[in-house]
């Protein structure tokens, strides 16, 4: 009986103070690829620990349709049943740079691999990644074209921004052609960006100009902008309070003024 009272009293409490006593809904904090950007908006913060890094859009748009608990740092206007809450700056742009010798010739592992790249597979790898397909019309993919030839295989140089997306390409590559062989160099910026030999570069930077060598741009033309569910009420967010929920100070929707 006792038991029963105590019950109904603490109900009666819920129901006069439900603020305090609803279930709060965590914050959940996804950042595209690297936190490079977030440092350059917020250049002494300390990023909460359980922050999830992710590096393709597929994902997080499979994130988006299951969790209505997302904030998200990303090119915004590429997610369905997500909407942008906070810019932050209509030119801020990621580019992508491939580049290989003027005259690398056809018929060589090195070759073949760089048809890859700009072929339908190479796109679709740079396209789930943010990046917008600047060849209009790829090469058609043949997987029967690519075969071994070079004894040596293929050398990259990459920085270390680039990597995720060479090994993703490699490992693609890999998979019709058994026998191909990679030397992957990864190298702190700023490097080195004239390819020796039948070395193919890959660099995270604008465009440059490099005698002898040609240059294949891709560039993800999307503003980058933090972005929340559909279902989500808040329809802004100022730069104080996007750092306190980045740091770890506010973590619950419920808690945001």
């Amino acid at each position: 009986m006792k038991k029963r009272i105590l019950a109904l009293i603490l109900a009666l409490i819920c129901v006069f103070t439900f603020s305090s006593c609803r279930k709060k809904t965590p914050i959940r904090v996804v950042v595209y690829d690297t936190n490079d950007n977030l440092l350059e908006l917020f250049p002494d913060l300390k990023i909460r620990k359980d922050a999830e890094a992710i590096d393709t859009y597929y994902y997080l748009e499979r994130m988006f349709s299951k969790d209505t608990s997302i904030l998200a740092y990303i090119s915004v206007d590429r997610i369905k049943g997500a909407r942008e809450i906070y810019r932050t700056g209509e030119d801020d742009h990621r580019y992508f740079q491939i580049i290989r010798n003027a005259d690398l010739p056809a018929g060589t592992m090195t070759g073949d691999f760089f048809l890859f790249v700009c072929g339908t597979k190479g796109q679709e790898i740079l396209k789930s990644n943010g990046y917008s397909q600047i060849i209009e019309k790829p090469v058609g993919f043949c997987a029967s074209c690519y075969k071994p030839s070079d004894p040596e295989g293929v050398t990259i140089r990459t920085d270390e921004k680039s990597l995720h997306l060479v090994e993703q390409m490699v490992k693609v590559y890999s998979g019709y052609n058994k026998e191909a062989r990679f030397n992957i160099v990864t190298e702190k910026a700023p490097m080195d960006l004239y390819p020796s030999g039948d070395e193919i570069v890959f660099y995270y930077g604008e465009p440059v100009e490099i005698e002898g060598a040609k240059l294949t741009s891709y560039a993800d033309n999307g503003e980058i902008g933090f972005i929340v569910s559909d279902e989500n009420q808040l329809v802004s967010m100022d730069k104080e309070t996007l750092r306190k929920i980045l740091s770890g100070k506010i973590r619950y929707w419920e808690d945001i003024k």
